[in-house]
């Protein structure tokens, strides 16, 4: 069976460029935070508590410090998994049964559904082309 690959595919690079540019977002948001926190500290510390100013990388430490300090680094990451509405699937003998009955077709279906040009026609079956 021969699958098209569309915009709801990945292609290897649009994956690459999203990647590169998740990291220029993330660089571009931790040194704006930085500036914000030394806006706040150089704002409210010295008249608050006699604190001298402080430069934008003392700002910029500052946040990555409390991001050490307080982050939310749990390690609990797997109570966050995705969770699918679907019922269970059989397994062993009975399994073999339901994916000859149902489910080879559905998953087919949903492989052309998702991964097929919009512009042109999906395959007419099982077969493929």
């Amino acid at each position: 069976m021969k699958f098209r690959t569309t915009p709801r595919c990945l292609k290897p690079m649009r994956a690459i460029g999203a990647v590169i540019g998740g990291l220029f977002l993330i660089a571009f948001f931790a040194l704006a935070l930085g500036a914000v926190v030394m806006v706040l500290w150089n704002w409210l510390m010295p008249a608050l508590f006699g604190l001298g100013v402080i430069t934008y990388w003392q700002g910029f430490g500052i946040l990555l410090l409390a991001q050490l300090l307080f982050g939310g680094h749990t390690g609990h990451r797997h109570e966050h998994k995705r969770r699918y509405d679907h019922p269970p699937v059989p397994e062993g003998p009975l399994f073999d049964k339901w994916w000859a009955r149902e489910g080879k077709a559905s998953f087919e279906a949903h492989i052309r559904h998702t991964c097929t040009d919009a512009d042109e026609p999906a395959a007419a079956g099982p077969e493929g082309e």
